[in-house]
């Protein structure tokens, strides 16, 4: 089972207790007893794995706001040490293609050409050096009819892609998450599907389930008046920890969008999003984030 960004492998570490409990009650005289005892604590801890199993989706880390602005698409998110990479589409006929506007798309600029090709080639080189990634796709066009289109674009590459089945997730190599022009209630009916839903604040009232949707995100200033300048208000913090705690609980990853895109000024942001537990920060400049990072790890 593959380990999260977080280094952490639930089921792993609930497997090695459990071997650890059966190692020490085998010592207990009474054989009944233990057996029954052994049973329990399997019982117990083995619902408790299953239902863990949905954390795994968690990433932390840099995420890649408008990556194919990059001058290297993919490549320097990757090379820089990001967990998400964002791609912003649109349905142009049968073609899933790449831009911000309209204006911006061309026919070689594609999702499986900048993205889905390339993660493919380097799995088959780097599969135990790779670590898992999200691949945000953002909808720019209607969401049912390009989400229909997206699941054959992504049929010849479902080895690399995290799989929902039959009330389950098998974690692989690189998670899709639909962003933007989201088909909720299309994927919500899909009991087998390789891709998950990016909810919204409203939706944490909702507490949908971690396996439709995974990850939260929005707008930062539709609910945040501070804007980088001196320290942010006990009130807005607060708030800001509370809708974190609120995801976490309900084993969801947190994003914020709209921030600043020169990197003297979302330090600011980075600094605060990073002590409140915000997994994923948004940075439209890799490099700048990694070397942030590098940064805060010498002090």
């Amino acid at each position: 089972m593959s380990k999260s960004r977080l280094g952490f492998n639930f089921r792993g570490f609930i497997l090695a207790i459990i071997q650890k409990i059966q190692g020490i009650l085998a010592k207990c005289e009474n054989k009944m007893k233990r057996n029954d005892v052994i049973v329990l604590l399997l019982l117990v801890l083995t619902s408790f794995a299953q239902r863990t199993g949905a954390q795994e989706l968690m990433f932390r880390g840099g995420h890649s706001h408008n990556d194919y602005h990059q001058q290297h698409p993919l490549t320097d998110a990757l090379k820089n040490g990001m967990v998400s990479v964002e791609a912003d589409v649109f349905l142009v006929g049968n073609n899933i293609l790449v831009g911000h506007s309209e204006s911006e798309l061309t026919d070689d600029r594609t999702l499986e050409n900048l993205y889905l090709q390339p993660l493919w080639k380097k799995l088959k080189k780097e599969r135990r050096k790779f670590s898992p990634i999200i691949l945000l796709v953002d909808i720019k066009t209607n969401g049912a009819p390009t989400y229909e289109q997206l699941k054959k674009v992504l049929a010849p590459y479902q080895a690399m892609l995290t799989h929902f089945e039959r009330g389950k997730i098998q974690k692989k190599a690189i998670t899709v998450i639909l962003s933007g022009n989201r088909p909720i209630e299309q994927l919500r009916k899909e009991s087998d599907r390789y891709a998950f839903v990016d909810g919204r604040i409203p939706d944490i009232s909702r507490n949908e389930p971690t396996s439709l949707c995974p990850l939260i995100s929005d707008n930062w200033n539709r609910y945040f008046s501070w804007r980088g300048k001196g320290p942010i208000s006990t009130k807005e913090q607060s708030k800001l920890c509370e809708l974190v705690d609120s995801c976490h609980q309900q084993g969801k990853m947190v994003r914020f969008w709209g921030m600043p895109a020169d990197p003297t000024l979302s330090v600011r942001y980075w600094n605060l999003l990073r002590k409140v537990g915000v997994d994923l920060i948004g940075c439209d400049c890799p490099s700048c984030y990694k070397e942030y990072l590098e940064k805060q790890a010498r002090f």
